[in-house]
């Protein structure tokens, strides 16, 4: 019994001795990783643009149409920012005859370089069975957009 308990205390150690060697090697790993990271100048997250060029990505409507009910807009986001965009979050709001009858979002689709164009596509929440697709227009406003890596 007692060269039972020596070899679990042996191993206990062995075990414990392995376990500080490995964090203790991560963790100059790891430091050195973030260490080259900041030296590159990358972050954990991309950059967000500021809110002075907002107004220079511009949206606009290709077309309406009802899915079930739900109203669905497919557009066109062109960024005439002089910065690429690696993300620029649309909101719509939307009117009916003039009036507004819902506020959606949705994602531009991909990369924007400079000067380019991506598609959008609006998929509003609420049902609207007697909605003329016809009579709809929209009025946008990017938010949350950010800057692709260089």
């Amino acid at each position: 019994m007692k060269n039972f308990l020596q070899r679990i205390l042996n191993g206990a150690t062995y075990g414990i001795g392995f376990s500080l060697v490995f964090v203790a090697v991560m963790h100059l790993y790891i430091t050195h990783l973030k260490e080259q990271v900041e030296e590159q100048g990358y972050s954990d997250y991309p950059e967000e643009l500021k809110e002075e060029y907002y107004s220079d990505i511009l949206v606009e409507t290709l077309q309406f149409f009802m899915v079930e009910g739900q109203i669905s807009i497919i557009g066109k986001v062109t960024n005439k920012t002089p910065v690429d965009l690696l993300q620029v979050n649309v909101a719509a709001s939307v009117e009916y005859e003039g009036k507004p009858i819902e506020k959606c979002t949705a994602l531009a689709e991909g990369y924007i370089k400079s000067g380019g164009s991506t598609k959008v596509t609006i998929y509003c929440s609420d049902h609207w069975d007697s909605v003329d697709p016809k009579k709809l227009s929209a009025q946008y406003r990017p938010s949350n957009v950010y800057l692709a890596y260089e």
